[in-house]
């Protein structure tokens, strides 16, 4: 089975992983140990309520349908650390929230789609990835009109790749074109329970958006980090590389540490 990329997802996954735009010191605990979250403080559910408003507002802006299902996730991750080598995060806590919107179309051509929301990003002040829209709009041309891949496999627009676009406070914004009835909710949605302390974690309505088939479909997608618990910890050093003998005749060998 081929498995599709989409740099909306990479968009979800890139700014979740780099959240931590509000760094907070952590209170005082034992060695070793993590301090709360401090997810519901009040500056930090302010800090939550002002991302969440802003994120909206940029996807009400970018749509230029309505919106058909709206999704909303809200999490605080625990950063990893384990001695002496890694892996490594430099926070205990890092927490963001990610709104996502499914919108409906007015047009049944998927070339147009994709001019006509690369256009209208530009027209907000936003800057689109060229390049990510071109390749969406040559990959439609070359694999999608004929219905096929260069290996012969079927292709719809459903595996195409989608686009971002950079627009105000360097938010990032990313658009998928789907159709409503191939729409599968794992390609974008993919909040695992387990991973840290969950605020808000609301799925798409994947039955609405099915019941608008056979029309097209635009996932639009931002998100926050907008709050830090930093690491006290040192960073683990970098794993040595190993050391090298130097061996003379008669068996003689000179070692790193003896």
């Amino acid at each position: 089975m081929r498995r599709r990329s989409s740099p909306l997802r990479a968009t979800m996954l890139v700014v979740i992983a780099a959240m931590g735009l509000l760094p907070l010191s952590a209170c005082a605990v034992g060695a070793g140990q993590a301090p709360p979250s401090g997810a519901q403080d009040p500056d930090v559910v302010a800090a939550r309520t002002a991302a969440a408003a802003a994120e909206q507002d940029l996807i009400a802006a970018a749509a230029l349908g309505e919106p058909i299902s709206t999704s909303v996730q809200d999490t605080c991750k625990r950063g990893s650390y384990s001695a002496p080598w890694g892996p490594y995060d430099p926070y205990y806590w890092s927490c963001g929230h990610v709104t996502s919107w499914v919108v409906s179309t007015a047009t049944a051509d998927p070339a147009q789609l994709i001019a006509d929301y690369r256009a209208h990003l530009a027209g907000l002040g936003c800057t689109p990835d060229e390049a990510a829209f071109d390749m969406t709009a040559d990959y439609w041309q070359m694999y999608g009109v004929p219905g096929q891949n260069a290996n012969g496999e079927p292709y719809t627009v459903d595996d195409l790749p989608g686009g971002t676009a950079v627009c105000a406070d360097g938010r990032t914004v990313g658009v998928a074109f789907r159709s409503a009835a191939g729409f599968d909710t794992t390609t974008f949605f993919t909040y695992a329970e387990g991973d840290g302390e969950t605020i808000t974690n609301e799925p798409p309505n994947l039955a609405a958006i099915h019941a608008r088939a056979p029309e097209l479909v635009v996932v639009l997608s931002t998100s926050t980090g907008y709050h830090t618990v930093l690491r006290r910890e040192p960073e683990p050093p970098s794993t040595p590389e190993p050391g090298y003998c130097a061996c003379y005749s008669g068996s003689t060998c000179d070692c790193p540490g003896g």
